[in-house]
C-alpha cells in the first residue's frame, strides 16, 4: 500500500510542477513601473533614463578588481567596480 501512495504523491507533484512550468512559460513580463534603461554613449553602461555614468579611472588588470561604495554630502550612493 505505501508504494501506491508514494506513486500517487509523485504523480501529483509532477503534474503540479508541469502545470506551473507551463503557466510560467506563457506569462507576460510586467512592464508597468519598470525604469527604462538606456545605453550611456560615453561609457557603454546600461543606466536608467535621465541618469549619467562617468568612468573616472580604469583599473589595470595587474591591480585586480576594485570595488568601492560611499555616500556624498547629499547622501547619494556612489558605487564603483
Amino acid at each position: 500500500m505505501p508504494d501506491i501512495i508514494s506513486m500517487v504523491t509523485r504523480l501529483t507533484l509532477l503534474s503540479w510542477i508541469l502545470g506551473l512550468t507551463a503557466s510560467l512559460a506563457h506569462a507576460q513580463p510586467a512592464t508597468t513601473g519598470l525604469p527604462r534603461l538606456v545605453l550611456d554613449a560615453d561609457t557603454g553602461i546600461r543606466i536608467r533614463e535621465s541618469f549619467d555614468a562617468e568612468i573616472l579611472y580604469e583599473v589595470p588588470k595587474s591591480q585586480g578588481s576594485w570595488v568601492a561604495m560611499a555616500f556624498d554630502p547629499k547622501v547619494r550612493l556612489i558605487v564603483s567596480d
